[in-house]
């Protein structure tokens, strides 16, 4: 028997994954340590560039005799290199190792990566090591090359050419990552040549053929109409809880399953688990289905209506926000101060609180925000008044202050907290000395003062940065709170005037009691938008919206002189066609009873001049710096097609809060992932976008300097009443990638012009596909479509009853318009003219 056709059948070997990246791996790590240095800099940005490089000759390659340290067999149970044990880490189609994770104070991070290539001959081929860590390539014992420093994006490759032995060939890699915030953990390896050559199995003999196995019966699972099919096998069966800021994400008690298996009510994930021996340890090979159809707005499980009051009372029963490793709490206690609730530990988390001040915790201006507004509006006893006078003293509130540190001081809801935070700390204690800042407290307050005006100005002139975001929203409506109720009468006056302006935009895009609307930043939590703590507000605003349970932000409006407009209800229900500007940003939107469609434009093209982005032109202590500079690192609303994205949430179409699609380019493989930008959320490359009335048109253009080659629809089929495809659409099993057909076989798909055809009740909505669409499993189940391509592009019409008639005379408006796209030129064009 060919060597090849061995290969196909043994059953403890993988074919190369999409693009030739491998998928199974085994790890050990991430171990994290405290972080200490004793650099400084002025520039937040420059210190952690410099603490990165710093990290970085902490990678050994090499043992005192000049000998490669890249050897040693991963097996599970055992030890590796730096002290963690291995597990197994093999995947369906995630072609990276991803843990990355957030970080609130500085550490290191130490991760060991293993897997084996099989080779059917002796053979040469180039890898490419993709990575943001510093991360070093080993292969059959010998260092290869490797990414010299961590860093926070883009990602960065380095190709290796290696020679492959007939037979196994051992990999391993080392990586190191400064963990400062969200922090990037991830390393992955792509085959460049000679696939068809080249195998995968995992370096442990003694698991291999149970992993394949398992996996393949994990990725046959099959789920529907609140069962899973899980064939003859006895499985555990764990149920992981809803996981917000608000809440643990822990899982309940786990129960046995086999065959055909009800999942219980009221359980929105089902975690399925094969738990297996080998030798004295054990290893887990599990899957987790999300259960997008039970996944319902947290109002309708309510039996009482919500209204502000009652919302308040949500907030004070949740004891502390979760953070992790730690808790935040002082939102939770201004609630119950408000309600007068007398929660005994309260005293006890106050002083928590203080303390993660003092260590300078990211979002530890979260927590000062808090604590202000506490002592503004109630009395504190001599024990806690002098805690809060030592920690405000000795508080570190701008990165050109004394302290090295991980917190986040540049983006647009931070600038604002701190500057406001040393205004109002500087009064408290005018003839104090601060002594990170060495300035007096009247000092100090002016110097917080003029920044917050410029901030003010700033916004004034070009809106909101992070503009509709269903997350930073609050956190920006709280800080700006504290300036209504606590700074003078026209520092308050611009305050509220901003407070109302967010207001109406929120209102502008409340589509049947949900914000709908392109965000500045997102996170996952965009596929259930009437989940996301933006609803708290479009709740505020109207108490018949869905509302979300604990956010903590809104327990400011107990005490704030800040009155809502009774006008924003109406403007909630009333229809647009219309496009405005916020920050760099030009938002569309076309909104009636039955549909919504929204987007950015990208690029921009109607004559904005665009604020100065220039560093090196501004003094360095002005809040125009501040902002180029976060521009710069986070790319916040620079819409450009082909530039690196981050958080961004470019459009949607929508029938409802649940009945929605949209199309983003991965920043990762697979989902489960911290990254930013996520699997659904933001875009790893940016598209060009125009949107005209209800027409929407997209293209994107994938580099090849991107590891992730392919863009995905999020369609979550069953909150639709019919969902009509113009052209069969290929199914792929579980979460292998649709067709495992090789790359090949999708290369050389032409594009076909797939019509997809949605309603819910008299709203429809037309996609155009230009490349193939494949079904897709991961997290969610029947609710995401692949393109694998580089190059795509979309058209999408939104359409009613009552402007086209019936759901098929639609399809026959939009099927006229003919789309097509010339990848010569990048244009998408419509009956006939180019439209993008």
């Amino acid at each position: 028997m060919h060597y090849l056709e061995e290969m196909k059948t043994a059953m403890d070997r993988w074919e190369l994954g999409y693009e030739g990246f491998v998928c199974q791996y085994m790890v050990s790590g991430p171990k994290v340590s405290d972080y200490e240095s004793d650099i400084v800099d002025e520039d937040q940005f420059k210190l952690e560039e410099r603490l990165r490089k710093q990290i970085a000759r902490n990678l050994i390659i090499k043992d005192d005799a000049g000998i490669d340290i890249g050897s040693g067999k991963a097996l599970v149970g055992e030890k590796s290199d730096i002290g963690c044990e291995w597990e197994t880490a093999a995947t369906l189609g995630n072609g990276f190792i991803d843990k990355s994770a957030f970080y609130s104070t500085l550490k290191k991070i130490e991760l060991e990566v293993s897997t084996v290539l099989v080779a059917s001959e002796s053979t040469r081929t180039t890898i490419s090591l993709w990575s943001y860590m510093a991360a070093a390539l080993f292969v059959n014992g010998n260092y290869e090359g490797g990414t010299d420093t961590p860093v926070y994006k883009p990602i960065t490759y380095k190709d290796v050419e290696v020679k492959l032995n007939k037979g196994e060939n051992e990999v391993l890699i080392k990586c190191l990552n400064l963990g400062v915030r969200d922090t990037r953990n991830i390393v992955g390896v792509q085959v460049l040549d000679k696939r068809e050559k080249i195998c995968v199995t995992l370096p442990d003999k003694r698991i291999r053929e149970k992993v394949y196995e398992n996996l393949n019966e994990l990725g046959n699972l099959k789920y529907e109409d609140g069962k899973l099919y899980l064939g003859l096998k006895e499985y555990t069966i764990s149920f992981p809880k809803w996981k917000s800021d608000y809440e643990d994400g822990s899982e309940d008690e786990s129960v046995k399953g086999t065959g055909e298996f009800v999942i219980p009510d009221g359980k929105e994930s089902v975690r399925v688990s094969c738990e297996n021996l080998v030798g004295g340890a054990s290893y887990t090979i599990g899957r987790t289905i999300e259960l997008s159809d039970r996944i319902c707005s947290l109002e309708e499980t309510q039996e009482e209506k919500a209204d502000k009051q009652r919302y308040l009372k949500t907030i004070a029963e949740v004891k502390s926000a979760n953070r992790g490793e730690f808790g935040f709490s002082i939102m939770n206690i201004l609630a119950r101060k408000a309600l007068g609730i007398d929660d005994p530990l309260d005293r006890k988390r106050f002083f928590d609180d203080l303390d993660l001040v003092e260590k300078r915790v990211d979002c530890a201006d979260f927590l000062l925000c808090g604590i202000i507004r506490y002592i503004k509006n109630y009395e504190v006893d001599e024990a806690l008044s002098a805690r809060i006078r030592e920690v405000l003293l000795n508080f570190r509130y701008w990165m050109n202050m004394e302290g090295s540190d991980g917190m986040c001081f540049w983006s647009e809801n931070h600038s604002l907290m701190f500057y406001s935070c040393m205004m109002f700390a500087g009064n408290m204690y005018r003839d104090d000395v601060f002594t990170r800042s060495g300035m007096t407290g009247k000092e100090l307050s002016l110097y917080g003062e003029r920044k917050v005006l410029e901030w003010l100005k700033d916004v004034e002139e070009y809106g909101f940065e992070e503009f509709l975001s269903a997350t930073y929203t609050n956190v920006t409506f709280g800080a700006l709170l504290n300036l209504v109720d606590f700074a003078d009468e026209s520092i308050s006056k611009r305050a509220s005037k901003l407070c109302d302006r967010m207001l109406e935009e929120i209102a502008m895009h409340s589509f049947k009691g949900t914000m709908i609307a392109p965000m500045g930043r997102v996170y996952r939590g965009v596929i259930y938008p009437f989940r996301e703590g933006v609803q708290s507000l479009v709740h505020m605003i109207n108490n018949d919206a869905p509302s979300i349970s604990g956010e903590g932000w809104l327990s400011y409006v107990a005490t704030s002189k800040y009155v809502f407009d009774e006008r924003l209800k109406e403007l909630m229900e009333k229809p647009l066609d219309t496009s405005y500007s916020t920050g760099n940003a030009l938002i569309n939107i076309k909104k009636t009873e039955d549909y919504c469609i929204t987007s950015v434009q990208s690029p921009r093209c109607d004559g904005f001049k665009r604020w100065k982005n220039e560093k090196a032109d501004f003094d360095i202590d002005t809040h125009e710096w501040l902002k180029s500079a976060n521009e710069c690192f986070h790319g916040t609303t620079y819409f450009e097609p082909g530039t690196d994205g981050y958080q961004q949430h470019m459009w949607y179409a929508a029938l409802s809060g649940e009945a929605l699609v949209f199309i983003n380019h991965p920043g990762c493989m697979a989902e489960g992932s911290g990254m930013r930008p996520g699997y659904w959320n933001g875009n790893g490359v940016m598209p060009a976008l125009r949107q005209q009335s209800n027409v929407l048109g997209a293209i994107y253009r994938i580099p090849e300097e991107h590891p992730v080659g392919f863009v995905h629809m999020y369609l979550p089929e069953k909150r639709f009443d019919d969902v009509f495809v113009f052209e069969d659409i290929r199914s792929g099993i579980g979460a292998l990638y649709a067709g495992n057909d090789g790359d090949a076989g999708i290369k050389n798909i032409k594009a076909c012009g797939t019509w997809l055809f949605l309603r819910k009740a008299d709203g429809y909505i037309a996609v155009w596909c230009s490349e193939k669409p494949y079904k897709y499993s991961d997290m969610l189940y029947d609710c995401e479509l692949r393109f694998y391509s580089r190059e795509s592009a979309f058209a999408v019409i939104c359409g009613s009853k009552k402007e086209y008639g019936s759901f098929e005379e639609f399809r026959e408006k939009a099927v006229s318009l003919e789309p097509s796209y010339d990848p010569n030129t990048g244009k998408l064009f419509l009956s006939g003219k180019e439209y993008l």
